[in-house]
């Protein structure tokens, strides 16, 4: 058994299993995977995959990225804005680790600026919305960009 779980057995061609020095037929034994934490294991046809499932620092930021993209395209459907028009975007509270990630953002939604901080108050013609991220809370505003016609 102590071999079996350090992985020291060989599956053979016919199915039978070598641990320990002892060969077992085909039909005397079962081979099981069991995941160790952060991966997930599969098998069919005598193949085994084993994936890492733990999310690295850098697939949260583009994760969050992506949330944050699908809220500001969220925002432009509640401003009634037309598809290609440009916005200006302001983003408070977004984790330093997320803004490595605003170009793109930038491109996909049209945006000519992704700002932080907040918009000034009195302006009727901005929309407001929260997006939760995995950092944490964020406040986002968006308008049409200035020069851009109604």
């Amino acid at each position: 058994m102590a071999a079996a779980r350090d992985g020291r057995f060989e599956i053979n061609p016919d199915g039978s299993v070598t641990l320990a020095g002892v060969t077992v037929a085909a039909d005397e034994v079962e081979v099981q995977a069991s995941p160790k934490p952060g991966t997930a294991v599969a098998h069919d046809q005598g193949l085994v995959a084993v994936i890492d499932t733990e999310l690295s620092p850098e697939l949260v930021a583009e994760g969050d990225a992506r949330e944050l993209q699908r809220a500001i395209q969220d925002l432009r459907k509640e401003a009634g804005l037309a598809l290609d028009d440009r916005i200006e975007v302001w983003v408070d509270g977004l984790p330093p680790v997320v803004e490595e990630h605003l170009r793109p953002v930038a491109v996909e939604t049209l945006a000519n600026a992704i700002v932080a901080g907040r918009p000034g108050a009195d302006d009727p013609a901005i929309v407001r919305g929260p997006v939760d991220l995995s950092a944490g809370p964020v406040e986002l505003a968006i308008r049409r960009a200035s020069g851009v016609p109604a």
